[in-house]
């Protein structure tokens, strides 16, 4: 199992259009429209950029990193170690090519995601571009 890179990094914040308008500016991303998800029992709003930064806002709002996601060979492989380490994911998902699992580590979330024969940078992409129904 190789890291191939890092896939995202994801930042909570208190407003969700503020965080985006200033990463808008400050770095030129393009974020996607915002996604609503349900983060641990909490409803949250995502927006992915097309560089790997996302950017959350839960109902009760908080500010500071909430995941590291990294892009790896073999998913499979990482959790077959990890689960040696006695871990076990907060959350496993995915589909078409796409998988991933979170683990709650050292107190931070880390993504872990594995594109199969998908010729794609970062998580926020994969999403983007299965929820336009291209992958």
């Amino acid at each position: 199992m190789d890291g191939e890179q890092i896939d995202q990094i994801t930042l909570h914040v208190k407003d969700l259009k503020e965080g985006v308008a200033l990463f808008s500016e400050l770095l030129g991303a393009k974020f996607a429209e915002p996604v609503e998800l349900n983060i641990a029992g909490r409803k949250a709003q995502l927006a992915f950029s097309n560089i790997g930064l996302g950017i959350a806002q839960l109902e009760e709002p908080v500010e500071g990193l909430r995941a590291i996601g990294f892009k790896v060979g073999d998913l499979d492989e990482l959790k077959a170690k990890l689960e040696k380490r006695g871990m076990k994911p907060v959350f496993e998902g995915g589909s078409g090519s796409m998988k991933e699992a979170q683990y709650d580590i050292y107190g931070m979330r880390f993504n872990f995601a594995e594109y199969k024969g998908v010729p794609i940078s970062n998580r926020a992409l994969s999403l983007q571009l299965e929820r336009a129904g291209l992958i």
